[in-house]
């Protein structure tokens, strides 16, 4: 073999070397462990053990900073951090995913970084698009910018699984070889909570819904901290270049700089993580503020102005916890009252004085998402008790709840969750 052959050889063993060595400890297969472990004695490769960086505050030792509020004002940027941020925006617009606000390409930028704490604060996001599903010629559902949209922005976690829903057993299989990978689905499939073995090793990371028709998962999860719709200036797959992949340098890039990122600075993450806990507003659930957590936590470390931006999101997105019952209920009676009552009319039965079997709103208002444990309670705050309305609750009083519903921006993230 000649000089150059073997120069060729050993430039390629350490492009995968260092690709091997950029996939977090933990999502390791054997097969990558070994071949890093014999690179590195061929080599003489002595890994450097460096301290976690846990000065997240100033003066984090005094005992006088223990005891002060966490201000967020005091965190250090990591200009590392930035970096990598500015790099996945451009890798961002080279996979075509452009979209209508920067807050947005920024939240999918953090948000994939926050990958790195899923463990600590895991949470789920959907993104509704326009396109269609479409069934192809064998009538097996598709949506391609669906699916592309779901695979890209999972390139930019520190890994992802990609599927055809939320959960079913390959996804749980993959999961057993990927702990806390991000789940990067373009819902088509049902859900199936199938056994497999191995089931109670799966370490969950994030979730990702890419969905053109409402997916069938829990609307009421706490973990779920966005929902996205219309957010795209285009739904168009660029067909100028092959789509990235996993062995893209861009990609691998991307990894990289997170996982060296993140080595030496995943006890300052979770540390932050749950001095962010200690500011959770009134209005967002604590449920819902740990899943934001760590896309605060990111961005925080990243820059002032990017934290201001999340936080802004968060509440538009979630800022629902203070709404009375009575006006959630209204909200959603808002939905469906109208629909039953184009039923009656098509059907000729008159409205006056109609009466609503409870089991039947019940019922109906589970498919808006509406939290329906909640029910009973609003309605006594109605006045419009089931105990007292035993034959079926007035059809006209239903209507006046919503009457006069708030236009605040909290009710209307609220509203916002409920399926119309």
């Amino acid at each position: 073999m000649t000089a150059s052959q073997n120069e060729q050889l050993e430039a390629a063993a350490k492009i995968q070397y260092d690709s091997y060595k950029a996939i977090p400890v933990e999502e390791r297969t054997n097969f990558h462990q070994v071949f890093i472990e014999n690179y590195e004695a061929t080599h003489g490769i002595t890994e450097e053990v460096q301290l976690p960086v846990t000065d997240v505050q100033a003066d984090d030792d005094s005992t006088e900073s223990e005891a002060t509020a966490f201000d967020p004002e005091l965190v250090k940027t990591n200009p590392d951090l930035m970096e990598l941020h500015t790099e996945k925006l451009a890798v961002q617009d080279k996979q075509g995913l452009k979209f209508k606000d920067p807050k947005y390409a920024n939240f999918f930028s953090l948000w994939t970084t926050a990958s790195s704490v899923s463990k600590q604060a895991p949470s789920k996001v959907s993104l509704e698009i326009a396109t269609e599903n479409k069934p192809d010629k064998k009538g097996v559902l598709q949506n391609n910018f669906g699916s592309y949209l779901a695979d890209m922005l999972g390139l930019h976690c520190f890994s992802h699984i990609k599927s055809r829903a939320v959960l079913n057993k390959a996804v749980k299989e993959q999961q057993i070889q990927k702990p806390y990978a991000t789940v990067c689905a373009m819902h088509l499939d049902i859900s199936r909570n199938t056994a497999v073995e191995g089931d109670d090793d799966v370490k969950k990371g994030n979730t990702l819904v890419v969905h053109a028709d409402a997916p069938k998962y829990e609307h009421n999860d706490k973990q779920h901290i966005a929902r996205f719709k219309d957010i795209l200036v285009s739904e168009t797959v660029p067909t100028a270049k092959d789509p990235l992949t996993e062995q893209s340098h861009e990609v691998l890039g991307l990894r990289y700089q997170m996982t060296k990122w993140h080595s030496t600075n995943k006890a300052a993450s979770e540390k932050l993580i749950e001095q962010l806990a200690t500011i959770c507003p009134e209005s967002i659930e604590e449920e819902t503020f740990k899943a934001w957590s760590g896309v605060l936590a990111i961005a925080l470390m990243t820059s002032q102005e990017l934290y201001q931006e999340m936080w802004d999101l968060m509440l538009a997105q979630c800022a629902t916890h203070n709404i009375a019952k009575k006006v959630k209920l209204a909200a959603a009676l808002k939905i469906i009252v109208p629909k039953y009552i184009q039923f009656l009319e098509t059907t000729g039965v008159s409205k006056e004085k109609h009466l609503v079997n409870s089991g039947l709103l019940r019922q109906l208002l589970t498919t808006t998402g509406y939290e329906i444990a909640e029910m009973s309670k609003a309605l006594e705050e109605l006045e419009l008790s089931m105990k007292e309305n035993k034959a079926g609750l007035p059809l006209d009083k239903l209507q006046d709840t919503y009457a006069n519903l708030p236009t605040d921006d909290n009710f209307n993230a609220y509203s916002n969750t409920l399926t119309k």
